[in-house]
């Protein structure tokens, strides 16, 4: 019979790799990014025993095996390899994290920006949801960017793209309401 205290050995091995590189991903996204790495690499994750699974996830994560505090790749400033897996999974969680903010978005217009989800844990308003979901995906694209998955643009750059991005909201905003008024006159 296998050694019954590998499991606390496990579990907290665990916890501290995922609160030191993914804490805002829930358990699932977590065990399926590290599965579909795992396939990746033509392994079964149904075989590897407790210590090689850990010594998985850290190498998923780019982490030293001696050292999770220095290598987490939230701190990681001077990667030089690309983590292809990594790579995939944080564009997966860009996906899911701009699914989510249009969930957050329909159930703030549907039930009210003020109104709290009465099954929510966090007993947080409809904007507050909806600026947390905005957050993360800010983080994941930045964890992308730390990771060589996505370039980093300068502040000015990317002020440029926000003043025309506005520009062109409020433009067709009026073109539209123009043209509503114009043709709700001719009825």
């Amino acid at each position: 019979m296998r050694d019954i205290e590998r499991i606390d050995l496990f579990c907290s091995e665990f916890a501290k790799i995922w609160k030191a590189n993914c804490p805002e991903w829930r358990f699932g996204q977590l065990v399926s990014n590290i599965q579909r790495s795992m396939q990746n690499d033509k392994r079964d994750m149904f075989f590897p025993e407790e210590k090689a699974m850990i010594d998985y996830m850290k190498k998923y994560f780019g982490l030293d095996n001696n050292n999770l505090s220095i290598t987490t790749v939230a701190a990681a400033t001077n990667i030089t390899d690309k983590n292809e897996d990594l790579i995939d999974s944080l564009y997966d969680c860009v996906m899911e994290e701009c699914a989510e903010i249009i969930q957050a978005i329909t159930k703030s217009l549907r039930f009210g920006f003020d109104n709290i989800n009465p099954q929510s844990q966090e007993r947080q308003t409809n904007e507050e949801h909806l600026l947390e979901e905005y957050y993360q995906l800010i983080s994941v694209i930045e964890l992308l960017q730390l990771n060589k998955g996505l370039k980093q643009l300068t502040d000015l750059e990317i002020e440029k793209i926000k003043l025309k991005k506005q520009d062109k909201v409020i433009k067709y905003y009026y073109e539209i309401t123009a043209k509503l008024n114009k043709d709700s006159r001719r009825m």
